[in-house]
């Protein structure tokens, strides 16, 4: 959901400016320690006390008038004394006084000159404030605005480290990051953020929460979602354990939700959002109502329940006043488009269309927004056959992906190329299409396989040095053990050539059978490291076939899995020809065969067990590509009763050509003139060597002349010739509805011990 591209401009980013922490307590302590001097000690003091009145809790007109009594105080002072340092920090404390007042052109100017004057002062921590301040004054209004704050912030960081101000300087790279990260630039945000947590961790500062939260969404936007969902859990923990119940907590909550719809789990996003919907409603903050609302819609369109997501926006809008934002613009028009072209209520849609486009041509967005307004106007132009539209817009699609360089988004182009020639019976370049966009899928593919490589070569590089150091030591005290032994003999042999001359003979026999027995140990020693070298030369070589022999499972198991998915092309492609209602039904049936194979070889690329899957979660996904491919969301509901149990290829395809020949025929024929219905399915382990698999609907069952369901036809033939496979035993019952069985052997482990009971429409 690049969205959050958008939402990083116009929603959450805040533009704070420098304030005074000073509590009641402390204020009351300054102003007991004024005593009439005209000196600078007296100025730092009143204008901290003017500071302190600006920032109160409250615009009061009485808080006001008392900070610019203090600044008036400090004025006269310095007018006798002339401190330069004076004269910029009264322009700083009167820059926040006077925005405080809604003057905030004459505030920019004093903010300006305080920068200007202090910037040569040696109060390094004072001058980091000024520019940190002046700074906050570029709102991105104007083209460069950008560019123009991030060098003031760039040197108020300079001058809070050479001032050692810890706190400030954690502020400061916090902001850094954050408008890094708004320009695109994410990997060096992500560095800058962590250089802020460093700071605030010498500061002893806890509230860092906004810190997390901004990384995850620079892992966000790199499609690092696992570690944008682990910052978000950061981030959120981070705010109950400081306390924080501002609206900070509703930004966190809509970004969990929101990386969770990026996972794909989408019923889990929900209460994230719900939670960010109450909080909005608490502080009555209008936007951030519509912001969260809208991302409950966008859940349940990705459920494909859009009735629901239209109905959340229509009851939104009956309990309150919809306000001017161009977030809420935004994302209120993806959502109707989603959920009216979901319900092939197309003309309501093409009004948030224009508004789109309308915002790509007079707003100012970042490249990959404008994209991702393009992507999706197109595809509603492909859906509701308006194909020059969708033409037009796919062209600029096209040229604005290849000057963002970015695999993801030219992949993209192909993908929408495809859908458009496929609408347009333009099967040739189809295929075409489709076939570059999987080269470039690939390429993403092997783009994430050689980081994981080089990581794993720096982990092993470690491992090596790791041992090679040990090696060293452990030589190092052997020599040292010899030498101490020789210095011992040589004691020893002055000893006895001291009590006895007579001896001499016996010690130079004895030094001597020493001198050979220590000889014997070196070549022993020598034999013992040369072998100790072939050894590991082996393991290393054993480990490198190792994971070559890995990468290459993976490799075919993802070029199997594309090779049926092109293969499912190629049938759709050739429905196109065909206008005999059976055979269409029959290519369409090998399609959702075809299918149920290729998830398999999904699953199996895309894990780190390369040998087996768990079967209940590939139940599920092929229970919702059916449920896709029939439409029958809205009428018949499925319950599941799965344990968790890891198949290999062997046992998971034939189990789901199984599940696909038996949802297929119940959707089809245990529903007639679309009635609701249930399909129940429960797999579960009978004992250690068995498991028991059920498919039941509650439908009008098997007729008794029903061509489709005698045992003959080839639905059937095929579940119970792949029930042998198994070497199960296969039984059907027809009793308030159709029941299939299939019991066979099965010697794995169970995945995990919890059993998993749901149920979904």
């Amino acid at each position: 959901m690049h969205r959050l591209l958008f939402i990083s401009v116009f929603l959450f980013f805040s533009i704070p400016s420098y304030t005074q922490s000073i509590s009641p307590g402390e204020a009351k302590n300054l102003a007991e320690k004024l005593n009439g001097r005209e000196d600078t000690s007296q100025i730092d003091l009143l204008l901290k006390l003017a500071q302190y009145q600006i920032f109160k809790p409250g615009e009061y007109k009485a808080d006001l008038d008392s900070a610019a009594d203090f600044i008036k105080k400090a004025e006269n002072i310095n007018a006798h004394i002339g401190s330069k340092w004076a004269n910029g920090y009264i322009l700083l404390v009167n820059s926040d006084l006077l925005r405080e007042t809604g003057q905030r052109e004459k505030a920019e100017e004093y903010a300006r000159q305080a920068a200007e004057i202090l910037k040569s002062n040696p109060d390094k921590s004072l001058a980091g404030q000024a520019y940190f301040e002046y700074s906050s004054y570029f709102d991105y209004s104007e083209t460069g605005t950008l560019e123009q704050r991030i060098k003031l912030i760039d040197t108020a960081i300079t001058l809070f480290k050479e001032s050692g101000n810890q706190e400030k300087l954690g502020e400061s790279l916090d902001m850094l990051g954050d408008l890094l990260q708004i320009d695109g630039f994410d990997s060096t945000a992500l560095q800058k953020l962590k250089l802020a947590l460093e700071a605030y961790a010498s500061a002893h500062h806890e509230a860092v929460q906004g810190i997390y939260s901004l990384m995850a969404r620079s892992y966000d936007h790199e499609r690092d979602y696992k570690n944008a969902y682990t910052y978000n859990l950061l981030a959120l923990k981070t705010a109950q354990k400081v306390g924080d119940t501002s609206m900070q907590l509703c930004m966190i909550n809509n970004d969990i939700g929101l990386t969770l719809s990026q996972l794909r789990e989408f019923d889990k996003a929900i209460p994230y959002h719900s939670k960010a919907l109450d909080i909005a409603e608490k502080y009555k903050n209008y936007e951030s109502i519509f912001i969260s609302a809208t991302h409950i819609a966008d859940a349940w369109n990705d459920l494909h329940q859009p009735q629901k997501a239209l109905n959340t926006l229509s009851t939104l809008l009956k309990k309150y006043q919809r306000p001017k934002s161009l977030t809420v613009d935004y994302l209120m028009a993806f959502t109707y488009i989603n959920g009216y072209s979901a319900l092939k209520e197309y003309d309501k849609a093409v009004p948030y269309c224009k508004q789109l486009l309308n915002m790509v041509a007079t707003l100012h967005m970042n490249d990959r927004t404008n994209l991702y307004i393009y992507g999706e106007v197109t595809k509603f132009y492909i859906n509701s056959g308006r194909y020059t539209l969708a033409r037009k817009y796919l062209s600029k699609h096209k040229t604005l992906a290849i000057k963002v360089a970015d695999l993801l988004y030219i992949g993209n182009s192909y993908l929408l190329s495809f859908m458009l020639d496929t609408a347009q019976h333009n099967y040739h370049s189809a295929v075409g299409n489709l076939l570059k966009y999987k080269s470039l899928n690939d390429s993403l593919f092997n783009v994430t396989k050689s980081k994981q490589i080089a990581d794993l070569q720096v982990e092993y590089e470690t491992e090596q040095k790791q041992k090679d150091i040990l090696v060293k030591d452990q030589q190092i005290q052997l020599l040292t053990k010899q030498d101490e032994f020789q210095k011992s003999s040589l004691q020893r042999g002055a000893i006895i050539r001291n009590v006895s001359f007579a001896a001499v003979a016996l010690l130079v026999i004895i030094v001597a059978l020493l001198y050979s027995r220590y000889r014997l140990k070196q070549r022993t020693n020598r034999k013992l490291e040369l072998q100790q070298d072939k050894i590991e030369r082996q393991n290393i070589t054993l480990h490198r076939l190792v994971t070559e022999k890995d990468w290459l499972v993976r490799e075919i198991h993802h070029r199997v899995k594309n090779n049926l998915q092109i293969v499912m092309s190629l049938l759709n492609s050739q429905s196109a020809y065909i206008n005999n209602e059976f055979a269409l039904n029959a290519i369409q049936e090998s399609q959702h065969r075809v299918h149920a194979m290729s998830l398999i070889h999904q699953k199996l690329y895309n894990t780190n067990n390369l040998s087996s899957i768990d079967i209940s979660t590939y139940i599920r996904e092929l229970v919702s590509y059916l449920t896709e491919s029939f439409e029958t969301a809205q009428r018949i509901r499925f319950e599941f009763d799965l344990t968790p149990i890891e198949m290999d290829v062997s046992e998971a395809v034939p189990l789901g050509l199984i599940l696909n020949e038996a949802i297929t025929n119940s959707i089809k024929y245990a529903f007639p003139l679309k009635r609701d219905g249930v399909i129940s399915i429960s797999l579960s382990n009978i004992d250690l060597h068995h498991c028991l698999l059920i498919i039941s609907d509650n439908g009008v069952g098997i007729p008794a002349q029903s061509n489709n369901k005698k045992p003959g036809s080839l639905g059937m033939s095929l579940m119970q010739g792949l029930s042998e496979d198994l070497e199960g035993h296969f039984s059907i019952v027809n009793k308030n509805g159709t029941t299939i069985k299939i019991s066979f052997v099965h010697d794995g482990n169970v995945g995990r011990p919890p059993v998993i009971s749901e149920s979904f429409a």
